[in-house]
């Protein structure tokens, strides 16, 4: 019997790593045992890829494990294969797969405008996401709960994607204008009193929760410094 263990990936950057002869750019989970459920959580997947020529799931893959996807941004990323996910690829294996305050955005299967793919059997739950609508899910029971299609608003999409991504050239934070802030599901993990510790914190550092509700993706939507007179004293 396989053993049983969890584990989880909490406030990381992958940018811009990518696989020869495998699948999953950024991650590849292939124990295929549904006794490992495992949480990927406040992380930010841009400009990975799966470059063989049928890789899958240019961010992500996931075989046959529960899998909790939580308050991540997939953004850029690609796959070779037509239809594999360009940020993510879950096989068959009757494995339950939760996306909560995600954005699956702009990422390519075999230069085609293509998000996540499903095997058969796989259960996907999409809590609170912002998911653009080109996707394979191939006969997995799929469930959306507010969700929506829009745009996200990015500061900067920049350009190119998996491994041609411009490294900074892009700012994947949100717009104040987004329909991604204040839209996202508020957590127990989370912390609403504002704490800067990294398990209550996004990827910038700022609490978590700004204003009415928890910000979808991993960055918390924070105004800047207001812009009026100056007024110097000498």
């Amino acid at each position: 019997m396989a053993p049983s263990v969890t584990g989880t990936v909490l406030n990381c950057l992958f940018v811009g790593n990518y696989t020869v002869t495998n699948s999953g750019g950024g991650i590849a989970s292939d124990y295929n045992n549904l006794n490992t459920p495992w949480t990927i959580r406040n992380c930010g997947f841009f400009g990975n890829q799966a470059n063989n020529i049928n890789s899958i799931g240019g961010a992500l893959y996931l075989k046959g494990s529960n899998t909790v996807v939580d308050s991540c941004t997939l953004v850029a990323n690609s796959c070779r294969l037509a239809n594999g996910g360009g940020a993510v690829y879950c096989s068959a294996g009757a494995a339950v797969i939760a996306f909560t305050n995600c954005i699956m955005y702009s990422n390519l299967a075999n230069s085609v405008t293509n998000e996540i793919s499903l095997g058969g059997a796989t259960i996907a739950l999409f809590q609170n996401c912002c998911i653009a609508s080109t996707n394979k899910y191939s006969g997995a029971s799929v469930t959306f709960a507010s969700c929506f299609t829009n745009n996200p608003l990015f500061v900067n999409f920049g350009t190119g994607y998996g491994t041609n991504l411009l490294l900074g050239a892009y700012d994947f934070r949100l717009q104040k204008g987004s329909l991604c802030k204040d839209n996202g599901l508020t957590e127990p993990w989370m912390n609403v009193a504002g704490a800067t510790d990294r398990t209550g914190a996004n990827q910038t550092g700022n609490p978590r929760v700004f204003g009415t509700s928890v910000d979808i993706g991993c960055y918390e939507y924070t105004p800047g410094p207001s812009i009026g007179t100056s007024i110097f004293f000498r």
